[in-house]
């Protein structure tokens, strides 16, 4: 397995684990809220129909 291929796979494996161990919008949690930078780039994305 290539560098690359074994980075992607602990970083999944990390965010799975994370949103296994917190809920979405728990308070106290880091997922409580979306960080700034996602809260200030949505208004620019384009939602297509």
């Amino acid at each position: 397995m290539d560098r690359m291929t074994r980075i992607r796979m602990n970083e999944r494996a990390y965010h799975e684990g994370v949103y296994e161990r917190h809920k979405l919008f728990e308070k106290g949690s880091r997922l409580y809220k979306p960080l700034s930078t996602v809260e200030n780039l949505l208004p620019h994305l384009v939602v297509q129909k």
